[in-house]
């Protein structure tokens, strides 16, 4: 496979999608605020194939992310 797609792989899509974020929210860019609304956007994304009831570790990982990228994204960070 040389893509991982929503419809084919879900677990892995939804982890590449926590993983981008994790890279957008960590660019020393110029455009922080811009970076961190795509990492926001990538974490919502996640969240579309974990929840808390079928896997919770990656869930909370998740959320966790997404309100360090939402604090940054407040402080200016």
């Amino acid at each position: 496979m040389r893509f991982r797609t929503a419809s084919a792989t879900p677990a892995e899509y939804a982890a590449t999608q926590n993983n981008l974020g994790n890279a957008y929210a960590q660019l020393p860019a110029a455009d922080r605020a811009a970076n961190l609304a795509r990492a926001i956007t990538c974490y919502h994304e996640a969240l579309r194939f974990y929840t808390a009831e079928t896997a919770s570790a990656e869930y909370a990982a998740i959320l966790n992310n997404l309100g360090g990228a939402y604090a940054d994204l407040l402080t200016g960070c």
